[in-house]
């Protein structure tokens, strides 16, 4: 045997049993339909079912499983969207000169509205702005409110719901005792952040929800 057959003979011999395989599985392709050999090869295959898959069966079981990732991103982005305008923000504030600093309602009226004890009821419009729904008087009412808004508006009571509060607990533990009480039970409390709790001032209690739409 001379230098040359015997090298290659060792190159073949060091290749793992996946690679051989896999280069079975690739002649198996190419040459199945002309070749006695690969024809033998089915008929030992039948008989031997049992047996673990080869590497080549593996590859193309990947294949055909490997989904497009474009599509996936496609399919994601288009949930989102669908999605991105059924969550309600709906929130009260116990003071409405917070309000009145960034322009939402003037400060004449932020005033005789605390005066007379007028809670406003508020929410994210489709257009990205807060909107006025409608005016309640007392504290309580406006907790009562977000509470029966909630329960009239949810699509699905087995939803999670995401209550912040700005300093102000105890309400936004009302608010989740109410909504347990109408059946929903996966609600998680949070405090705002700094910066959006200085536009909303201290007692501003806010709930998040997928429901039908925002109207």
């Amino acid at each position: 045997m001379d230098k040359r057959t015997k090298k290659e003979l060792e190159r073949i011999t060091a290749i793992s049993n996946a690679e051989r395989d896999l280069l079975k599985g690739l002649y198996a392709d190419m040459f199945g339909s002309s070749s006695g050999t690969h024809k033998k090869s089915d008929t030992s295959k039948q008989k031997s079912s049992s047996k673990e898959p080869s590497a080549a069966d593996l590859l193309d079981e990947a294949r055909r499983k490997r989904s497009d990732p474009m599509e996936d991103a496609r399919r994601a982005l288009k949930e989102a969207e669908d999605l991105v305008f059924k969550v309600r923000s709906e929130f009260t504030v116990d003071d409405i000169l917070y309000l009145s600093s960034t322009g939402r309602v003037s400060p004449l009226v932020a005033k005789i509205a605390n005066l007379l004890r007028i809670k406003v009821m508020l929410k994210g419009s489709n257009e990205s702005t807060i909107e006025l729904t409608k005016k309640v008087h007392g504290r309580k009412i406006a907790i009562k409110s977000l509470i029966n808004t909630c329960l009239e508006k949810i699509v699905d009571k087995n939803q999670t719901i995401y209550i912040t509060h700005c300093d102000c607990e105890e309400d936004a533990l009302s608010v989740k005792n109410g909504l347990m009480e109408g059946g929903i039970n996966h609600i998680e409390v949070y405090p705002y952040d700094l910066i959006t709790g200085s536009h909303v001032g201290p007692g501003c209690v806010a709930l998040f929800y997928i429901g039908e739409n925002r109207d």
